[in-house]
């Protein structure tokens, strides 16, 4: 799943995915890598920065959550 809501039917949706196909989703310590809905990815992409830099503590929250996802991913792909 690319999109999950906080909807109950999309988390009862999401745990029988994740319970049937795991292995093809990205184990993390605390579940499967997964990158929350926010604004501060919008509006960095407005403003042409990437998140990190976008100044805003959204943007730091955001990116403290994104960032050990790209690090999994590229340590999985060999490419640290």
């Amino acid at each position: 799943p690319n999109l999950v809501e906080p909807t109950p039917f999309q988390r009862d949706n999401f745990r029988d995915l994740s319970t049937a196909f795991a292995k093809l989703l990205i184990p993390m310590d605390k579940g499967f890598a997964a990158i929350k809905k926010t604004t501060a990815i919008p509006e960095a992409q407005a403003v042409g920065l990437p998140v990190w830099k976008l100044g805003k503590t959204s943007a730091r929250e955001a990116w403290a959550q994104i960032k050990p996802v790209f690090v999994k991913i590229a340590t999985q792909m060999g490419v640290e």
